[in-house]
Protein backbone atom coordinates (compact mmCIF):
# COMPACT_ATOMS: atom_id res chain seq x y z
CA UNK A 1 0.00 0.00 0.00
CA UNK A 2 2.84 2.41 0.88
CA UNK A 3 4.50 1.80 -2.51
CA UNK A 4 1.25 2.65 -4.30
CA UNK A 5 0.92 5.93 -2.42
CA UNK A 6 4.53 6.88 -3.13
CA UNK A 7 4.12 5.96 -6.81
CA UNK A 8 0.92 8.00 -7.07
CA UNK A 9 2.60 11.02 -5.43
CA UNK A 10 5.60 10.73 -7.74
CA UNK A 11 3.41 10.53 -10.85
CA UNK A 12 1.38 13.53 -9.66
CA UNK A 13 4.55 15.53 -9.08
CA UNK A 14 5.90 14.71 -12.55
CA UNK A 15 2.62 15.73 -14.19
CA UNK A 16 2.66 19.01 -12.25
CA UNK A 17 6.24 19.74 -13.33
CA UNK A 18 5.44 19.01 -16.96
CA UNK A 19 2.33 21.18 -16.95
CA UNK A 20 4.02 24.12 -15.22
CA UNK A 21 6.84 24.08 -17.79
CA UNK A 22 4.44 24.00 -20.73
CA UNK A 23 2.34 26.86 -19.41
CA UNK A 24 5.05 29.43 -20.13
CA UNK A 25 5.66 28.52 -23.75
CA UNK A 26 3.56 31.44 -24.98
CA UNK A 27 5.03 33.58 -27.73
CA UNK A 28 5.85 36.93 -26.10
CA UNK A 29 7.86 38.62 -28.83
CA UNK A 30 10.35 38.31 -31.66
CA UNK A 31 14.10 38.16 -32.16
CA UNK A 32 15.73 39.86 -35.15
CA UNK A 33 18.95 41.31 -36.53
CA UNK A 34 21.82 39.86 -38.53
CA UNK A 35 23.21 38.03 -35.50
CA UNK A 36 19.93 37.89 -33.53
CA UNK A 37 21.11 40.87 -31.51
CA UNK A 38 17.66 42.38 -30.84
CA UNK A 39 14.54 41.15 -29.08
CA UNK A 40 11.21 42.97 -29.01
CA UNK A 41 8.79 42.06 -26.21
CA UNK A 42 5.69 44.22 -26.17
CA UNK A 43 6.88 47.82 -26.48
CA UNK A 44 10.37 47.06 -25.12
CA UNK A 45 13.47 46.39 -27.20
CA UNK A 46 16.42 44.45 -25.79
CA UNK A 47 19.97 44.37 -27.20
CA UNK A 48 22.43 41.49 -26.88
CA UNK A 49 24.96 42.19 -24.11
CA UNK A 50 27.58 40.57 -21.89
CA UNK A 51 26.70 38.74 -18.70
CA UNK A 52 25.59 41.38 -16.16
CA UNK A 53 27.43 39.47 -13.40
CA UNK A 54 24.93 36.72 -12.67
CA UNK A 55 25.07 32.93 -12.57
CA UNK A 56 22.85 31.66 -15.38
CA UNK A 57 21.62 28.64 -13.42
CA UNK A 58 21.30 30.08 -9.93
CA UNK A 59 20.05 33.55 -10.89
CA UNK A 60 17.66 32.58 -13.66
CA UNK A 61 14.22 33.38 -12.33
CA UNK A 62 10.80 33.04 -13.94
CA UNK A 63 10.26 31.60 -17.41
CA UNK A 64 8.60 34.40 -19.37
CA UNK A 65 7.83 32.52 -22.59
CA UNK A 66 9.45 32.37 -25.98
CA UNK A 67 10.40 34.77 -28.75
CA UNK A 68 10.22 33.68 -32.39
CA UNK A 69 12.68 34.59 -35.12
CA UNK A 70 11.33 37.30 -37.39
CA UNK A 71 12.73 35.62 -40.53
CA UNK A 72 11.77 32.07 -39.44
CA UNK A 73 8.81 31.96 -37.01
CA UNK A 74 9.12 28.20 -36.62
CA UNK A 75 12.37 28.77 -34.65
CA UNK A 76 12.24 30.21 -31.14
CA UNK A 77 14.27 31.09 -28.04
CA UNK A 78 13.11 30.59 -24.47
CA UNK A 79 13.26 33.71 -22.26
CA UNK A 80 13.74 33.99 -18.48
CA UNK A 81 13.85 36.93 -16.13
CA UNK A 82 16.87 37.27 -13.85
CA UNK A 83 16.79 37.52 -10.06
CA UNK A 84 17.66 40.99 -8.83
CA UNK A 85 16.18 42.68 -11.91
CA UNK A 86 12.47 42.92 -11.11
CA UNK A 87 12.00 45.55 -13.84
CA UNK A 88 13.34 43.01 -16.40
CA UNK A 89 16.30 45.27 -17.22
CA UNK A 90 18.16 42.08 -18.20
CA UNK A 91 16.77 38.82 -19.57
CA UNK A 92 18.38 35.46 -20.31
CA UNK A 93 17.61 33.46 -23.47
CA UNK A 94 18.31 29.92 -24.54
CA UNK A 95 18.31 28.82 -28.17
CA UNK A 96 18.95 25.08 -28.47
CA UNK A 97 22.12 25.01 -26.30
CA UNK A 98 23.31 28.60 -26.78
CA UNK A 99 22.47 31.01 -23.94
CA UNK A 100 22.69 34.81 -24.11
CA UNK A 101 21.88 37.93 -22.11
CA UNK A 102 19.95 40.94 -23.38
CA UNK A 103 19.66 44.41 -21.84
CA UNK A 104 16.54 46.56 -22.13
CA UNK A 105 17.11 49.69 -24.22
CA UNK A 106 16.35 53.00 -22.54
Amino acid sequence: MFKKIVSLLLISFLILVLLSGCASNNVIGEVYGTEHEYIRIGGDTYTLCNNPGVNKNRDRDKKLGKVVFRNNPSESMMVWSLKGYSNKEYIYTLWVYDGAYYKKDK
